[in-house]
């Protein structure tokens, strides 16, 4: 299959490049392990693909959208500014330590372990800690859709996460479409099914972390255009 092997070819391409950068720093370290989380999530929406499970892909490829766009809003335009990375990923670990406390509190109520609240205590500093620094709240989807597409933020708003709302939330009008074959069990959706879109949306998910990485590093980005563009059409 082209795109996978093309999206292969790209992620050992910065792989090689990463290994030469000098600077190590936070920056770095992100780039390194979003990366990894990419090249996993890309490999298991081919593999399953493969398996004719295209509904468990589109959960997967929906969970992967939202780390690209978070990430990318995050480290776009600190190739100008670093300190705009660092600000923009305080907003993002402000909503990863409220959802935590959220966790935190529900489980507290039903378990007396002394770790959990340990937890909770310790999570609930951080947040005062960022609150008290005037961090804002992450911009939702939507937001930062419009943040990083601008005039096309709406078409991609709806590549990215409009097409996979029934999937990941269990709606009722999905269920009223699916077929099942009576020999294994597959599931069949014959009004989305359709596996060169989902790969398509997954290659741009990819293309666009790499784009802004490659901006932040100042690494030539032709090849991979190049690709790109000659994939999507």
């Amino acid at each position: 299959m082209e795109i996978e092997e093309t999206i292969n070819k790209w992620l050992s391409s910065l792989d090689n490049k990463l290994r030469n950068i000098n600077n190590k720093d936070e920056v770095y370290d992100y780039c390194v392990l979003v990366k990894s989380m990419v090249g996993n999530y890309s490999a298991s929406i081919f593999q399953l693909s493969k398996q004719n499970k295209e509904l468990s892909a589109k959960v997967i490829l929906r969970i992967l959208a939202e780390l690209v766009v978070v990430f990318c809003w995050c480290i776009k335009d600190a190739h100008k500014d670093k300190i705009k990375f660092y600000s923009k990923n305080e907003q993002w670990l402000k909503k990863s330590l409220t959802e935590q406390r959220k966790f935190l509190k529900r489980s507290s109520e039903y378990f007396n372990d002394a770790k959990i609240h340990d937890n909770l205590e310790i999570c609930e500093k951080n947040i005062k800690v960022l609150e008290k620094k005037g961090t804002d709240n992450l911009p939702n989807n939507m937001e930062l859709c419009h943040k990083l597409f601008g005039k096309e933020a709406d078409l991609n708003y709806l590549i990215l996460f409009g097409q996979f709302h029934e999937v990941v939330h269990s709606n009722l009008f999905l269920l009223g479409r699916l077929k099942i074959s009576g020999i294994d069990d597959k599931i069949f959706d014959y009004d989305l099914d359709d596996v060169t879109s989902l790969n398509l949306t997954c290659i741009a998910c990819v293309y666009l972390v790499l784009r802004y990485i490659y901006e932040f590093y100042g690494m030539d980005f032709s090849s991979i255009e190049s690709d790109y563009s000659r994939l999507k059409n």
